[in-house]
C-alpha cells in the first residue's frame, strides 16, 4: 500500500527512466516498496533502484508510487512484438520439410517471447 508523502519530505520519491531502464530514488526506510517489484536491483554507484524496462515493471512503478512521488517521469514502453515468420524459400536447396520445422520451432520462440511483455 503506498505511503502518502507530505510536502515537506525530506527525501521525496523520484521515478525517472533511461534509454535501457527505470530508476527509483527513495529513502531507506521504504526500501520494502522498492522490493515489492519483480527484476529490481540496487545500484550503489547511482544510489537508485534499478528495473528493467518493460510494460509489466511500468505498470508495477505506476501503482506503487505515482500517487506520492514528487518526479514521475517514465513513460510506458512501446512493446515489442516479433513480425511473423516469413513464407517458405523458393530455393531448391531447402527441403519444405525443413522449413515447415524450422517454421514451426520459430512461431513457438516469438509466441514465448511476445507472451513476455504482457
Amino acid at each position: 500500500m503506498p505511503l502518502s508523502r507530505s510536502s515537506a519530505d525530506p527525501f521525496p520519491i523520484e521515478v525517472t527512466e533511461n534509454e535501457w531502464q527505470f530508476l527509483v530514488r527513495i529513502h531507506a526506510s521504504q526500501k520494502e516498496r522498492a522490493s515489492r517489484i519483480p527484476g529490481r536491483r540496487w545500484n550503489p554507484e547511482i544510489g537508485r533502484w534499478v528495473y528493467p524496462k518493460s510494460t509489466t515493471t511500468y505498470d508495477a512503478l505506476t501503482e506503487e508510487f505515482k500517487r506520492d512521488a514528487r518526479v514521475f517521469e517514465i513513460r510506458k514502453p512501446a512493446s515489442k512484438r516479433l513480425p511473423k515468420p516469413e513464407s517458405p524459400p523458393n530455393d531448391e536447396d531447402q527441403s519444405l520439410d525443413e522449413w515447415k520445422d524450422l517454421n514451426e520451432k520459430t512461431s513457438e520462440i516469438h509466441e514465448k517471447f511476445n507472451a513476455l511483455d504482457e
